[in-house]
C-alpha cells in the first residue's frame, strides 16, 4: 500500500475521487479548472491525513510437531 501523503479533489454531487495528486498545488489547480467547466458546484481539495487498516495474521502449523531426526 502506498502511504505517502495525497490530495483529491470532491464534488458532493459527482461520487467518490478516481484520481490521486501527489501535491495540494496540482489538486488545487485541477479543483479551479473543474469549478470553471462548472459553475456553480464547488470542488473541495481534500488532504488525506491518516490510513487505518486491518491486518489479521494466520498461522497454521502443518504436519506433527516432532521432528523427523
Amino acid at each position: 500500500m502506498n502511504t505517502e501523503k495525497f490530495w483529491v479533489v470532491w464534488q458532493p454531487e459527482s461520487g467518490a475521487p478516481s484520481h490521486r495528486h501527489e501535491s495540494r498545488e496540482s489538486a488545487q489547480r485541477e479543483a479551479e479548472r473543474l469549478a470553471e467547466c462548472a459553475y456553480p458546484r464547488p470542488f473541495f481539495v481534500l488532504e488525506a491525513v491518516s490510513v487505518s487498516q486491518k491486518v489479521t495474521v494466520m498461522t497454521t502449523f502443518l504436519g506433527s510437531d516432532e521432528l523427523p531426526f
